[in-house]
């Protein structure tokens, strides 16, 4: 047999062969079309069944209420609605700001509404400081049983070197008369002070009604206006401690907290007042200022530029002892 009849029979088994394996290929996709085909059918019927199970079990535990049944949840959800009597527009005693902030604030806080509904138990001016702060609604809520208590004897725990926080509106002193209102009212020169001069001695005896009996004494209270600038150098001498006058300038400034001086700002109206107030500031990180507000406890706990404070700021004063 020559080579030629050889190269024919090789190239008919290979043919034969390559048939066979493409035969047993389609009979293998055919068997996986069909697997996947029953898998997908049994995956529906799953589905469907746990679909109607889980619709059943729904319809047990949250049966749908009937028409009766919700118009009771409809009354639940109305009792819960806040009542109060609110104060009449037209009260006398109280600006219209005032009233209509007052009514507005007592149809979500039940203290408020509490408020409200005994408007006449409490001084207009305590009302008018809650229309502007809602930081002060316990202390002013607190007013009737708490107004004849005399004020505290101390702030607390104190750290020397560590300018404590403290509120001119503070239960603990906040309903003490300075000059011709509350120290709550007009408290801020005496509150800072405290701060300042109870944080660099460490003597927690220095309260800001203390420091107000003094100022009130000595003249250092001006009528219907507020605590004179000569607090911060007077007072501040009264309790050892030395005071310096600043001139507006961040860097001054930053210095003078980097050595531990703690700084007194008599403010403008802006951010932190519409009339006039005292604020503390107690550091400086990342060119921003720490401010302790005897105001608010919102202020205190964001940092403040230079370039918001600096044009609120009306004289400050660097203590040291």
């Amino acid at each position: 047999m020559d080579s030629r009849n050889l190269d024919h029979i090789n190239y008919s088994y290979t043919d034969s062969e390559r048939a066979k394996r493409n035969a047993l290929k389609k009979r293998r996709r055919k068997q996986l079309l069909i697997q996947r085909c029953v898998f997908f059918l049994i995956a529906l019927l799953f589905l469907i069944l746990l679909g109607k199970t889980v619709f059943s079990i729904k319809e047990k535990l949250f049966p749908k209420a009937t028409p009766s049944e919700g118009n009771n949840t409809s009354a639940k959800k109305a009792k819960k609605k806040i009542e109060f009597t609110p104060i009449p527009s037209d009260t006398a005693s109280l600006p219209s700001d005032v009233v209509t902030n007052l009514n507005n604030m007592a149809a979500s806080d039940k203290r408020v509404a509490e408020i409200v509904d005994h408007y006449d138990q409490y001084p207009a001016d305590l009302l008018e400081l809650l229309s502007k702060n809602t930081e002060a609604t316990d202390f002013v809520l607190n007013y009737p049983s708490e107004k004849d208590k005399p004020c505290a004897d101390t702030i607390g725990d104190v750290t020397k070197g560590v300018i404590p926080h403290l509120l001119q509106w503070d239960t603990r002193w906040g309903y003490g008369i300075y000059g011709d209102n509350f120290l709550a009212i007009n408290g801020c020169g005496p509150t800072s002070l405290a701060m300042v001069v109870s944080g660099l001695t460490g003597d927690n005896t220095i309260t800001p009604y203390k420091i107000a009996q003094y100022a009130a004494s000595n003249g250092l209270y001006v009528p219907e206006s507020g605590s004179s600038w000569e607090l911060m150098r007077i007072g501040a001498k009264q309790y050892g401690i030395t005071s310096q006058e600043l001139v507006l300038d961040e860097s001054v400034m930053a210095n003078q907290l980097a050595s531990g001086h703690p700084i007194i700002c008599s403010m403008r109206p802006g951010d932190f007042t519409t009339t006039g107030h005292f604020i503390v500031l107690n550091g400086y990180e990342n060119g921003q200022f720490h401010v302790l507000d005897p105001n608010s406890n919102a202020n205190s706990e964001k940092l403040w530029s230079y370039e918001r404070l600096s044009p609120q700021i009306n004289n400050l004063w660097a203590f040291s002892i």
